[in-house]
């Protein structure tokens, strides 16, 4: 009798159950890690890498002597064409072009979007919680307990982000 009372005792207490539960846990992250490392090899595609462009010091021409920037009728040489439409579209691209400011904002919003996708590697979510209770064991059960009152206590962390099997976040910072 007094076997079958500890064995009951240790399949419910906290001991009993940090063990087996132990087990399972490993296993279970023993099979999430072979899923990770099966699942890493499926990325799409290799990595995009910029081909190389060569780009000469200075202009060519720049040494000719008939090629003059200087003078006016080379600054507007669409009015050699007498267009009122090419005139037209050639004042709007110099009224509609980006002023220094613009640019700079836009740098700065390329910077900002550069961070959103770093920080998809980071967790979206993380949780934390805690509790501590004293319970009592009314003692009109018709089991025997070694004490009537204990103490129970429980700690949790959770954090969760997306997963990057196929290589989206990765590919997005490139």
């Amino acid at each position: 009798m007094l076997k079958i009372r500890l064995r009951l005792l240790w399949r419910f207490s906290v001991v009993g159950s940090f063990c087996i539960g132990h087990r399972v846990l490993a296993s279970k992250c023993v099979v999430f890690g072979l899923l990770l490392i099966c699942g890493g090899g499926c990325m799409l595609g290799p990595n995009f890498r910029q081909p190389a462009a060569p780009v000469a010091d200075k202009w060519l021409e720049a040494d000719n002597p008939g090629v003059d920037s200087n003078r006016q009728e080379f600054r507007d040489w669409w009015t050699v064409f007498n267009d009122p439409v090419l005139t037209r579209l050639i004042q709007l691209a110099y009224e509609r072009n980006l002023t220094l400011q613009t640019a700079g904002v836009r740098v700065l919003e390329a910077r900002a979007q550069l961070g959103v996708a770093i920080g998809e590697f980071y967790p979206q979510q993380q949780q934390l919680g805690a509790s501590l209770t004293y319970n009592r064991i009314p003692l009109s059960l018709p089991y025997n307990v070694i004490a009537n009152t204990y103490w129970a206590d429980q700690l949790g962390a959770q954090v969760a982000w997306e997963l990057d099997i196929w290589g989206k976040l990765r590919r997005a910072i490139a």
